[in-house]
């Protein structure tokens, strides 16, 4: 497996963060949160500016040569998305695109709460949402699963978003990480 901080020299090597630009490209998800466990992918989420048709075609002139590629068009809580797979050096690379911005897809909402709960939690909650990781739970069911958030783990983590530090502390002294 990967260490965070190869993935990141991945990334940084191959400059598609820097391919992106034009899209307010944010790398979220487990291998950012260095939650990740092997066959983990790294995901990136950007803005399409509206117009999701010419993200597609961005992507497809960009990356259409790497291996694995394939892109694709899905519904996610309701709003369309571009999702565009490939990889580099075995390492699989997940672009979302939406219309709106950045900062208000889910995807990236879902990595800033559960970036605050390690800030706050530590290595114990980091530990323990990777082991639930290896018994292939997704990062949000991993963290829903070690804070006791019940049966929609990302309505949970969302509804954290504009959350005191305050609640995260509470959260987190509930579920024994404080």
């Amino acid at each position: 497996m990967r260490s965070q901080a190869q993935i990141y020299g991945l990334i940084a090597a191959s400059g598609v963060l820097d391919r992106l630009a034009a899209f307010d490209p944010h790398w979220v998800g487990s291998t950012a949160l260095d939650v990740h466990v092997t066959g983990s992918d790294v995901d990136i989420c950007c803005t399409a500016h509206g117009d999701l048709n010419a993200f597609e075609a961005s992507l497809r002139k960009t990356f259409g040569k790497e291996p694995n590629f394939k892109v694709k068009r899905e519904q996610y809580r309701g709003k369309a998305s571009c999702l565009a797979i490939f990889s580099i050096a075995d390492q699989f690379v997940e672009i979302y695109g939406r219309a709106h911005p950045v900062a208000e897809h889910e995807f990236y909402q879902l990595f800033v709460v559960e970036q605050r709960l390690l800030r706050f939690g530590g290595e114990a909650l980091q530990g323990q949402v990777r082991d639930l990781k290896f018994d292939d739970f997704t990062t949000e069911q991993a963290f829903g699963r070690a804070l006791g958030l019940g049966d929609d783990p990302e309505a949970a983590l969302l509804e954290l978003l504009e959350a005191p530090a305050t609640d995260y502390l509470s959260l987190l002294s509930k579920a024994d990480f404080a």
